[in-house]
């Protein structure tokens, strides 16, 4: 029987602007831990959405909700708002071990709280983080990367983020072509790795055969691993469609998956 050990360091996944794909990222790196048997504690926070419960917090249930008790307007009106709001982190980031996953502009406000939260003056130096930025290719969602990487860069006395991963989202294209800022992306990329490991991974759609089997887990928010675990009979059943799509679909699913375990220890989140 496999021990699961807790992963040391502290991951934040973020963007300053909502993301297509941001919880497929969280729930993949949760995937990833797993199957080299890390753990860690996972927190949601911003405003939650469907039932009041954050998307992250569907699939994956264990998942703590910290939501704001504001509008991002008041807060904006008022910062003091995100000081309170964002002091409930301190403990939680002290000792390691848990994953944050930020919502659509609440990652801007985490940031600017990092320089003066005092973190370090009550907790020492906190846990290495990694920072994990997924990005779509679009320009709004490139400019996006700059502006929440510049944010982390201000903070990093209080919040020693050592590690940035940017995974290229493919859900909306792939990254080539003439997209407005790509060779910016690119040159930003590199000129970071002089002070932080920087790496790009891609994170690749299933293959277009299998679209009808990626929205069904995404519309029904199960958890890949659980979506695994079933029969593609059963799984046909659920999703109303034939069990050799299924079948097709989770042998897709596997392989996916065993790549992204490949990338995230090429990038240095796993040994």
């Amino acid at each position: 029987m496999n021990v699961l050990r807790r992963f040391p360091g502290l991951i934040f996944v973020a963007t300053p602007i909502g993301s297509p794909g941001k919880t497929t990222v969280s729930q993949t790196i949760e995937y990833v831990l797993l199957e080299r048997n890390l753990f860690v504690d996972l927190y949601s926070f911003g405003s939650s959405s469907r039932d009041n419960v954050s998307k992250l917090k569907r699939v994956l249930p264990r998942t703590v909700d910290i939501p704001f008790g504001a509008s991002m307007r008041e807060i904006a009106d008022n910062p003091e708002l995100a000081v309170q709001h964002f002091d409930k982190t301190g403990a939680l980031m002290s000792h390691g071990g848990a994953l944050f996953d930020f919502g659509a502009n609440v990652a801007p406000a985490f940031f600017s709280w990092g320089p003066v939260s005092g973190l370090y003056g009550l907790y020492g130096r906190l846990p290495p983080i990694t920072l994990v930025v997924p990005v779509t290719a679009s320009s709004v969602s490139i400019d996006g990367v700059f502006e929440i990487v510049r944010d982390a860069r201000k903070a990093l006395k209080n919040l020693p983020v050592q590690n940035v991963i940017i995974v290229h989202n493919e859900r909306d294209g792939d990254f080539t072509g003439n997209i407005p800022g790509l060779e910016k992306l690119r040159n930003f990329e590199k000129g970071l790795e002089t002070e932080l490991k920087v790496t790009s991974i891609k994170m690749p759609m299933l293959p277009r055969i299998n679209a009808v089997f990626w929205d069904k887990i995404q519309n029904e928010d199960l958890a890949f691993r659980d979506v695994i675990a079933k029969h593609p009979a059963e799984l046909g059943k659920l999703f109303g469609i034939s069990g050799l799509q299924c079948s097709r679909g989770v042998i897709a699913l596997e392989k996916w998956l065993e790549d992204l375990v490949s990338a995230y220890s090429v990038a240095g989140l796993i040994g």
